[in-house]
This record gives structure tokens, sequence and C-alpha cells, in this order.
């Protein structure tokens, strides 16, 4: 607060006398905060790096009330601000470096500031070197006989037992480096005098032992046995090989071996040569007892690829096994099982060979097959009926492309009968394939080969009531999807009363639209899509208007043909079919070449690419 002027401080006395508010002395000098507590409550203090800290805090009251704000701050030697630690009450302290801090703090209003004072010494923190214990061999003088397999150990005391590491000399010559295994195995394979020595290390100090080691007695000569027995087979996981085998021993078979030495090639180990040219595997297993089986997996392999594997062992002299077996071994690769399955009636199809690149499999009376051990090469499966690819069968080749296999894969293939055409009657089709691949719209010319079709059956129908010209259209409707289930055999439909639930919405004279010749059409829209692109939601428009056919004179043949579009066939362009466009058919009913197609795409997936199906 500042000081008011004369004139007003006279004014103000005479005006309010003895009041009250001279009793804050509001019209005097400003007063500092004052400190009323701080933390730690001493002044001066040492402590260490890296690990110590300091928590202060300050806590002050102002006279007049006014706002109070904080901050902690490190002097220098003449009082200055070196840096600011906090603009709180409460702050805590790291030293990076060792020397004397004046940390200060402070209480502010808006001219004044208190502070209280500590003084830090800050020095690093003192490092006990480490002291080694006990170790093992507990002798420092001590003789053994050659090949034997030593085990040395050290055990310390430290101030910091977590920053130790230890390693291994001997002669000077460092055979462990600094590791945090305490312990080393380790077997002299040549008779002498040496000198071992373990060493403790924190980074900064060190503590060694050593020992004086006299090694004598007669070497080992003699090699473990061949491993004649290996064998193996593809692994339960892909890219793995299960190997299986008779251990042998350190001489031959009496004793136990120290180790396996195993490697793989793409022809086969049966010479020193070819071993050395073959691929080191890294991850076998210690060796078991001579005389009892043993095994490990392989991992890591390209799956369905043929390797030779050679497994031999050495003694603790490195005698190595002499090659005894070299088996031929299929690395587990993929595996795709399904049904063949007859497309004209729906079930299981005995006897169809289906294959991938070298693997083959014949369906069984379920139609079930399965491919095993495929490779990354296999893209596609194939499926026929005739083993002589020059034959013809009685069913269309099926070819299934599913690209580059990452993960067992299952697939049922559909074998489309060769159906004569029976109704054609204009010779427009060559055969039964290319009415199936038109009447679809995949011929693969000006159009597409993938079919989407509705992922379900039977599709669900709202059919309202509606009469016209006393004709009763919702029964017309309901005779024409009860023929196509009639000619078929399949259960294609099914009404009900809910239109927001049903997949095929019949609406009548909502939307309709004129066509090129005027007049206006019934026909049928997919409204409403999947996200993978099969129909969601269809509606088949029906025009009680002037129409051309008009819904009340040829209601049956109407109601069918759209109905086969709701289905999901396009047009025929012969008019022995109810499904030709563009004209009236000669026919008042669905014909057996129409249901035959049905059948197909009843039997199929609910999306296929018609270049699947080939001609023998």
């Amino acid at each position: 607060m500042r000081k008011a002027g004369l004139i007003t401080l006279l004014f103000f006395f005479s005006v309010l006398g003895y009041s009250c508010i001279f009793d804050d002395n509001s019209m005097g000098p400003n007063q500092s905060p004052q400190i009323v507590s701080y933390r730690p409550g001493w002044q001066i203090a040492t402590i260490q790096i890296p690990v110590d800290s300091v928590v202060l805090g300050i806590e002050a009251v102002d006279p007049e009330n006014d706002p109070i704000r904080y901050s902690f701050v490190i002097t220098d030697s003449i009082g200055g601000i070196d840096s600011v630690l906090s603009n709180a009450d409460t702050t805590v302290f790291y030293a990076h470096k060792t020397g004397i801090y004046n940390i200060q703090g402070r209480a502010y209003d808006s001219d004044n500031f208190s502070k209280q004072s500590w003084f830090i010494r800050v020095r690093e923190k003192l490092n006990d070197p480490p002291n080694i214990t006990e170790w093992v061999p507990g002798s420092t003088v001590v003789q053994f006989v050659i090949g034997y397999l030593i085990d040395f150990s050290i055990k310390v005391e430290d101030d910091h037992p977590e920053n130790l590491v230890y390693g291994y000399k001997i002669n000077g010559s460092t055979i462990r480096p600094f590791s945090r295994d305490p312990e080393l195995k380790h077997r002299f394979l040549e008779n002498g005098c040496y000198n071992m020595e373990g060493i403790a290390w924190d980074g900064e100090y060190g503590d060694t032992i050593s020992w004086d080691i006299t090694i004598s007695g007669s070497p080992d000569t003699i090699a473990p046995a061949g491993i004649c027995d290996l064998n193996g087979a593809p692994g339960s996981e892909s890219g793995t090989v299960h190997l299986e085998w008779t251990t042998p021993g350190d001489d031959g078979f009496d004793g136990h071996a120290a180790g396996y030495i195993l490697r793989t090639s793409t022809v086969r180990i049966f010479s020193e040569e070819a071993w050395y040219d073959a691929n080191d595997y890294v991850g076998e297993p210690m060796p078991l007892a001579s005389g009892v089986r043993d095994s490990m997996t392989l991992n890591y392999f390209n799956p369905g690829e043929m390797l030779y594997v050679c497994l031999r062992a050495y003694d603790e002299f490195g005698n190595l096994s002499p090659i005894c077996s070299s088996p031929h071994l299929k690395v587990r690769g993929f595996d795709i099982e399904g049904k063949v399955i007859d497309a004209g009636t729906g079930e299981g199809f005995q006897g169809i060979e289906v294959l991938s690149i070298s693997i083959a499999d014949i369906s069984l009376a379920d139609g079930s097959y399965k491919l095993e051990n495929l490779t990354l090469q296999a893209t596609f499966l194939e499926a026929r009926d005739e083993f002589d690819p020059l034959s013809l069968g009685d069913y269309y080749d099926y070819i299934y492309y599913f690209g580059t296999l990452s993960e067992n894969l299952s697939a049922d293939l559909c074998m489309v009968p060769v159906f004569p055409l029976i109704d054609a009657q204009d010779n427009r089709y060559s055969d039964f394939l290319d009415l199936f691949k038109q009447i679809t719209k995949t011929t693969g010319i000006n159009e597409g080969t993938v079919y989407s079709g509705w992922n379900h059956w039977p599709v669900t129908v709202y059919n309202p009531p509606v009469v016209c010209d006393d004709v009763d259209l919702q029964t017309a409707a309901g005779g024409a999807m009860e023929e196509w289930e009639n000619i078929t055999g399949l259960d294609l439909f099914r009404t009900v009363e809910d239109i927001a639930g049903a997949d095929v919405e019949i609406r009548y004279d909502s939307t309709t639209v004129p066509d090129h010749y005027n007049h206006v059409s019934h026909h049928v829209e997919t409204v409403t899509l999947n996200e993978d692109g099969t129909p969601l939601k269809k509606v088949m428009f029906i025009s009680t208007l002037l129409t051309t056919p008009p819904i009340t004179k040829d209601t049956h043949v109407i109601y069918t043909h759209e109905f086969g579009h709701v289905i999901g066939l396009y047009h025929s362009v012969d008019d022995g079919h109810i499904m030709i466009g563009l004209t009236f058919p000669r026919v008042d009913h669905v014909s057996t070449d129409e249901s035959n197609l049905v059948k197909v795409i009843y039997s199929l997936p609910p999306i296929f690419d018609s270049e699947w199906i080939k001609r023998n």
C-alpha cells in the first residue's frame, strides 16, 4: 500500500474521527509478509549425490491481508538469484554436482518479500570396494584330472551389490567377460599348471581371488557313438520340425556326452564336406543319459519346405560323433481343409481330387478333404472330378484363389455340374457355364467377374395386402415365391409382417421410373448393401398404373420374373426362360435351366468369382 497525500489524510481524519478504519493502519507503510513456518527445521546440512534430495517448504501471512506468492531460488555469492527452483510454497532440491548451495524460500506481497535460508553442502556418496568373502573351489591350490568339469564361483559383500559384475581369467587372458553371473564351469583339456582369477567389479573398485590349478592325466580320445536313428516329422506349429533320437554316451555308448551340434541343409549331409557347408542351428538341448530317447523341436523354417538334418554329439574333449544319418523332413506348413460340395444338390461329394502345387487329396463320402503342410508358394486350390486333365468330367473344374497363406485355411469347394441346356430355344448360349456367367453378369466382358449374392437363405419378404382390379396381388406374389421353391426344392423365401426387418419389400406405385420406351417398368433394386458388398435390402417396385405388361394381365409371370431378380438373376437372352429381358417369355413358369442356375447360386459362397469355375 502507498502513502496518501496530506490533503487526503486530513480530509479523511476530519470525516471519520476515531473510526475503526485506523485499527489496521491502512494509510501507513506496507509491511512485509511474515513467515510463520518452514521445513526442514535445520538451516545447515550435508547431503550426498546421486541418491539424496531435500523437500523444502514455507508458510507465511501478510499483516494487511495482501495476496502472497511464493518462490524458491538458489542465490549466488552476492545474494543475487542464480536460478529458480519453484514458484510454489514447496519444492524438491536435487543436486547434480558437489558444492555449497544457498537456497531461499521467499514470500512476496505486492512490494516486499520475506525469506528463509538453508545452506546445503553437497558431496559425492562414498563407494566402498567389494570384498570377496567366499569362493569355490574352497582351496586356492587344487589339482584336477584332465577334462573334469570344474565349478568356480565367488560370493561378495558390497554396499551396492546390484552394481556388481564378475569375470574370469586364465593365465591373464579373459575366458569369460564381465557379466552378472558369479559362477563359471570350465574344463581344462591339456595337462599343465594354470592360474585362474575370479574378479568382482563395482564400476570403480574391484576384488580378486586366484587359484593355482594343476591338471594331469590322460586325455579322452574316444568319440561319442553316432546318432543313427535320428528321425522326425512336421511340428505342431507352422515353421517347425520335431526330431527324436537315442542319446549316445561320452565314449561310444558309455558315459554322458557333453553336448550336441545340429546342422540343416537343402542337400543330404553325408560327408564332412557337406557337414561343413550346412547351416548351424542354435538351441540344441543338453544330452540326457546314454541310451534313452530324446527330442527337440526346430523353429523358424519356411512352412512346408523340405530340409535335411544331421545331429552329432561331442564329449568334453571336443571329440565329435561320426555322421550317421541325415533324414529328409518336412517342415510344418499350412493346412487347408473343408468340403467338396455338389452345387446341384448342396451335398458333400465323394471322389473329387483336390490339389495345390504338389499336395493332393481325394474327397471322402461326406465331401471332406484336407491338404497338409502347404508352402508359401501355394496360392490356389483346384478341384476336379477327372484325373486325366484331357478328359471331360461331369462337373466343371473349380479353382479357388486365396493368395498368400499366413495361417491354416478352411475352404468349401463347389463343383458345378455340366447341366444340359433343356429350355433354351435359340442356341444363344454355348453351354450351361456360358448361361450361368451371363445371367449372373459375370462374363468378364465389360462386366466384373465377381458376384455378390445374399449372405443367407431364406430371405425375408414383406408382401403387403393389395387388390387391383379384383386381382389379389398379395396372393399372386406368394404364388410366385412358392413356384421358385417348388421347382428348385430350396427354402428361398419367408414372408414377414414387419417391413423394417424384411430383406425384401414389395412396394406399389411408390417409386416408379419411366424407361427408354416411355412406359413404367416393374423392377427390383438393391437399395442397401452390407459392408462386404452383399445385398442388405432389396425393393421390388410393382406399378398398378399404366404399365407394359399390366400387372393384372400376366400377374404370375411378372411376379415370377421379378422374384428371379430378387434371388440374384439378371436377364436371359433366350425367350425359353422366364428371365428373358426386353420381351415377353414363351413360357409361363420357371424353366429347368433357371432352376439349375438358382441351385448353383444357392450352393456357392455369397461372394464368388465366376473365373473360379473352369471348363475341363
